[in-house]
């Protein structure tokens, strides 16, 4: 009989099997056994994917162990735009409109 991954209760029990899914109800249930830190990496995907049976205790208790090694990458920022080129973008702009609306006001 197939889990639901969305809605069903999982429990450490419950077996990973090759109907799994990366669910909010899954993610849910790890952020509670594994802590706030928790989240799905390539390396662990594929682990949990690997086809050996497994439940969602080995699966929580892996991440841990992940993460202890120190194989959890912290989460990346997110970019922002050099300095330089926004002192382009300035100098160009007041370059351009300065002279232009030069005895307009």
């Amino acid at each position: 009989m197939k889990f639901d991954w969305h809605g069903g209760e999982i429990s450490r029990a419950t077996v990973v099997n090759s109907d799994y899914k990366n669910t909010q109800n899954v993610r849910r249930f790890l952020s509670h056994h594994c802590g706030p830190d928790f989240k799905f990496d390539r390396e662990f995907m594929a682990w949990v994917r690997n086809g050996i049976a497994k439940n969602m205790g080995d699966v929580a208790d892996e991440w841990t162990r992940h993460a202890r090694r120190g194989q959890v990458r912290p989460a990346l920022a997110a970019p922002s735009f050099p300095r330089k080129r926004e002192s382009i973008l300035r100098r160009h702009t007041a370059d351009f409109w300065i002279p232009a609306c030069a005895g307009t006001f």
